[in-house]
């Protein structure tokens, strides 16, 4: 046989078996990715389970503590809302002009009176 013979085989013999070879190897890369990847993600759904559990049983002074709170006192639904009280004047022009309005305003004093939240 005659040498550019067996170089054209031999690169014709590369080539058959080289190219299932690649496409093998790619499959297992993938696979190997995939699995990594599904991996990594139950891992990070532990992790979460086991904040979530630890936050779950922690007391609201637990977690104030934790997160740098700079208050003692208990919370309250009141916090942040008061009843709203327009002076007579605004009261009769919201009832004359903005019925809806004044019926959320009101609505919002019954609540508050309701929570007992400064006395609406």
């Amino acid at each position: 046989m005659s040498v550019p013979k067996l170089v054209a085989a031999m690169a014709l013999g590369m080539v058959v078996a080289g190219v299932p070879a690649y496409f093998q190897g790619k499959t297992h890369q993938r696979q190997a990715m995939a699995v990594e990847a599904l991996e990594s993600s139950v891992n990070i759904l532990r992790k979460k389970g086991a904040i979530d559990n630890e936050v779950s049983s922690a007391s609201a002074a637990d977690l104030c503590g934790s997160t740098g709170c700079q208050t003692t006192k208990s919370a309250s639904v009141c916090d942040g809302f008061k009843p709203l009280r327009p002076k007579l004047e605004t009261t009769v022009y919201i009832l004359q002009n903005d019925r809806p309005f004044g019926n959320d305003v009101a609505a919002h004093n019954r609540l508050m009176k309701s929570l007992n939240c400064g006395g609406a």
